[in-house]
């Protein structure tokens, strides 16, 4: 692998030195931006059109660079909050003095995502959502991240305070594979578990020029499981943001609750971000961030039990049981015999007596950045990072993950070319919760000696439950007892619940605008892809261990997107496709076509056909796990269980029959979506905006797990597979949004998510739509209130919905209650280049969940203190 990554580096090194460019005489550009008082705007982006040279302001609004563009030329002025200029250069000793006005209207904004190529954001052919410098700023949320709750269309499902999935259009949860998420154009997912694992590794709020969401199906343009959507998060280039940026935050969260033993726990963070301009040629940037505190706790205690559809449904009761199958507690899950009259389980082990809840991430990269020629950038970025938290997936997972990114890119006006490297390991102590609990129980005593205790105490203490589980719980083993410390770093074989997880992706990706050689008249971009996962478990996840070596595999894709205009540029069509094949699938085309109509450019109504596709992830192809360790394996479906070259499992077929015949198990396929959507977005009068759509969705093949179906094999082990679902079925939703601008600063908006499945899903197919039927959430404020002062406030509502997944073995099915959070900030210029923020996220402290077996979400308050060196 690492003989790959350094053939393409190499490659990519090369192109630099090919590039020839000639010396021309150069050109100083200069001058002021000021706004419509006369005051000098620092930080306002100045750059030769159709170049990547430019500068920004200082703290009195002055700039100057050199260019070897000869004039005339044009300059573009542009910065967030305000209108963009574009202004002429007609000769090398022009002075520019440039007055900016302020626009706080969302119909200025400039967007990537949806097409890959810059457009307006009226004009986008599909959805498109997008949080800019400002956005971020202002949001009340504790960090950006948690701010896209409050998107419409979007969904933020938390495991806990780190690890969160990003989704839309349905088929949630905290276990997140249908979504793509990607950090200046490199996709962060985990090699083996195939998710986007929250921020862990991703991009502080101080380093962050924007992000966009696009959700909804994006095969046609990124390719492999862009399924329900793709966000794509910007850092700032040092070029154009200069200067020390230093945060702190302190603040404190999980008050009132009985999980924790403290009333209220800390939270602290410190962020540092350093860019600087050595030359016209050369800049570099440095981030570095470190956060502690305490998780959020998953305490949910009610009960489990069989119904009619052979689900464990959850009890409406929440109280803390003494004997069954609680949803947060592990090695409960079974019965182990009958004491009078009673099925009895063993006591089982709570969440908090497995994990001490304690987080962290630590976060810090390093780029630096060459300009080849005006046109022409090239950079180079390594990064590390870990962090920790509970994870759910079949089980919930103490994780610990770490990463080391390289990632090389040269990037011109019209095209780029990056390859990077992904390496991801487990930290120490990343482990299973409910191995790790059945190994605890078993080294204390087994379930026959166990129940043994617990009878002989039932009898002799007339038939008190109480009493005997007490006698039978001594020399219980504990969270703090020595062989903990063994079983957290054992893997199952060896008698402990630790996993491993030692992968890398490799990728390399490439792009080319054409439409300057069709003299603008038609717009042609061409791209493609290739990627490499590979993973090595030691047999925790995968059947890797010893000589059976990594699994892996490979695929490539490449797209084409035509656009042209008609009718004095008011109809805008787009069309595009793309064709991806992965090593073990068929290859797949996925085509998209939309249409923009703009009566004037104030009105836009847009109305597009989207494909998507999700080939089965590495889990579904390969996974070989033990979900109950001697009772249940969870084993991939990629060639089914007969063909142990491509499963990876290496085991005999003949074993699944308890007659010694074979068991056929269809071959998992790549899950295809097709989607239609329609929409408007304009500005109804000068303050009011207005965004609406519909969407409809029609599924085939998709990918899920029925415990149900299991296949029993003669050593008593049930074999689960995943598996396509038969025929089709679709989903439908809607969005409504609006933004008005009252006087004096003072902004409002409003958003409405409607998501609905039209066809109902097989009972027991996990995963479910889980996803609420209404979503809603109002926010109001003023970014400057005076010349120091601003604040803003947010309102989330969303209804009760039915959850449906798989935990410890079991399929599990309930309700998540509506619930509704209310968030407040208040910002303080004190001075200059440094504010204080004060604020909260669900203030009222209404604790609340998003998936069943997840933590509850309370209030977390803050204060942040904010240092930029330039005075942004």
């Amino acid at each position: 692998m690492k003989h790959i990554f350094n053939k393409i580096t190499g490659v990519l090194f090369l192109s630099f030195t090919l590039v020839s460019f000639a010396s021309f005489a150069q050109t100083t550009v200069s001058g002021t931006v000021k706004d419509e008082n006369g005051e000098g705007l620092v930080g306002i982006n100045v750059i030769v059109k159709g170049t990547v040279t430019g500068a920004a302001t200082n703290l009195d609004g002055k700039f100057t660079f050199t260019t070897n563009t000869a004039p005339p030329f044009k300059v573009q002025v542009s910065g967030v909050g305000y209108e963009t200029q574009i202004i002429d250069v007609s000769n090398s000793s022009q002075n520019l003095d440039i007055t900016l006005k302020e626009e706080i209207s969302v119909t200025m904004q400039v967007v990537v995502t949806a097409s890959r190529v810059e457009e307006s954001i009226l004009q986008s052919p599909v959805s498109i959502e997008k949080m800019d410098i400002l956005d971020i700023k202002n949001t009340p949320a504790d960090n950006f991240y948690d701010g896209l709750a409050n998107m419409k269309g979007v969904d933020l499902v938390p495991s806990g305070m780190l690890i969160k999935m990003v989704n839309a259009r349905g088929f949630g949860g905290p276990y997140q594979t249908r979504f793509v998420q990607r950090f200046d154009g490199m996709d962060m997912q985990t090699p083996s578990l195939s998710i986007p694992f929250g921020n862990i590794a991703g991009i502080h709020d101080i380093d962050v020029e924007s992000v966009e969401i696009q959700p909804g199906a994006a095969s046609a343009l990124y390719g492999p499981n862009a399924f329900n959507g793709v966000m794509n998060m910007t850092s700032k280039n040092p070029f154009f943001y200069e200067g020390l940026t230093v945060q702190m935050k302190q603040g404190f969260n999980n008050v009132n609750t009985t999980t924790v033993d403290e009333e209220a726990t800390p939270y602290s963070e410190i962020a540092l971000r350093y860019g600087k301009k050595l030359s016209d040629k050369f800049a570099v940037k440095v981030n570095f961030s470190y956060l502690r505190a305490r998780d959020w706790a998953a305490n949910d205690q009610r009960l489990l039990s069989l119904n009619n559809d052979r689900l464990f449904a959850v009890s409406s009761s929440n109280e803390t049981p003494i004997n069954g199958n609680a949803i947060n507690t592990y090695g409960d899950e079974a019965a182990i015999g009958q004491v009078g009259g009673v099925n009895i389980h063993r006591t089982g082990y709570k969440e908090s007596e497995l994990t001490d809840y304690n987080v962290q991430n630590i976060r810090a990269d390093a780029t630096l950045y060459y300009r080849i020629t005006d046109k022409i950038e090239a950079s180079y970025m390594v990064k590390y990072a870990d962090g920790n938290g509970v994870l759910s997936g079949g089980n919930r997972y103490s994780y610990r993950p770490q990463f080391v990114i390289n990632k090389l890119e040269l990037k011109g006006s019209n095209f780029f070319l990056r390859a990077y490297n992904m390496d991801q390991r487990m930290g120490s102590g990343s482990y299973d919760l409910s191995t790790a609990a059945t190994s605890l129980q078993n080294q204390s005593k087994d379930n026959t000696t166990w129940l043994t205790d617990y009878t002989t105490a039932y009898n002799s203490n007339g038939g008190n439950h109480a009493l005997a589980r007490a006698a039978a719980d001594k020399g219980r083993l504990t969270m703090s007892s020595p062989e903990f410390e063994t079983i957290r770093n054992k893997i199952p074989a060896e008698g402990g619940g630790a996993f491993i997880e030692e992968g890398r992706i490799t990728h390399v990706e490439g792009q080319y605008d054409f439409t300057s050689l069709f003299n603008d008249v038609v717009g042609v971009t061409v791209g493609a892809s290739y990627r490499r996962f590979q993973v090595e478990s030691n047999g925790t996840i995968f059947d890797d261990r010893g000589d059976k070596g990594p699994v892996s595999y490979y695929d490539i894709g490449g797209y084409i997107q035509v656009t042209k205009s008609f009718l004095d540029e008011k109809l805008k069509v787009v069309a595009s496709g793309r064709y991806d094949k992965s090593e073990f699938f068929d290859g797949l085309i996925t085509p998209r076509a939309s249409l923009v109509f703009s009566p004037t450019k104030q009105h836009n109504f847009r109305a597009s056909y989207q494909t998507g596709f999700k080939n089965p992830i590495f889990q579904e192809q390969s996974i070989f796990f033990p979900i109950v360790p001697g009772a249940l394996v969870l084993a991939g479906g990629r060639q089914g269980f007969q063909d142990a070259a491509h499963t990876g499992t290496r085991f005999d077929i003949n074993t699944f029959s308890a007659t010694g015949e074979p068991i056929t198990v269809p071959f998992v396929q790549p899950e295809e979506v097709t989607s239609i959507e329609f929409g408007y977005k304009g500005m109804l009068t000068p303050a009011l905006f207005v965004d609406a759509s519909y969407n409809r969705n029609t599924y085939t093949n998709f990918i899920g797990l029925d415990l149900s179906r299991g296949v029993l094999a003669s050593d008593g082990v049930i074999y689960a597979f995943y598996e396509n679902l038969p025929g089709t079925f679709s989903t439908q939703g809607a969005t409504f949004g609006t933004n008005y601008t009252f006087g004096k600063g003072f902004t409002a908006s409003a958003n409405y998510t409607w998501t609905t499945l039209v066809d109902e899903l097989p009972v027991g197919f996990a995963p479910s739509f889980n996803t609420p039927e209404h979503k809603v959430n109002l926010s109001f404020g003023n970014r400057k209130l005076t010349d120091k002062l601003g604040f803003n406030l947010a309102w989330r509502w969303q209804s009760e919905f039915d959850f449906l997944f798989n935990l410890s073995g079991q399929t599990i099915t309930g309700k998540i209650g509506t619930f509704n959070t209310f968030d407040a900030q208040l910002t303080y210029k004190v001075r200059q280049g440094f504010t204080a923020k004060i604020g909260g996220s669900n203030i009222f402290n209404q604790y609340y969940t998003q998936a069943l077996g997840a933590a509850a979400i309370g209030g977390m308050y803050y204060i942040t203190f904010t240092f930029d060196q330039f005075g942004r």
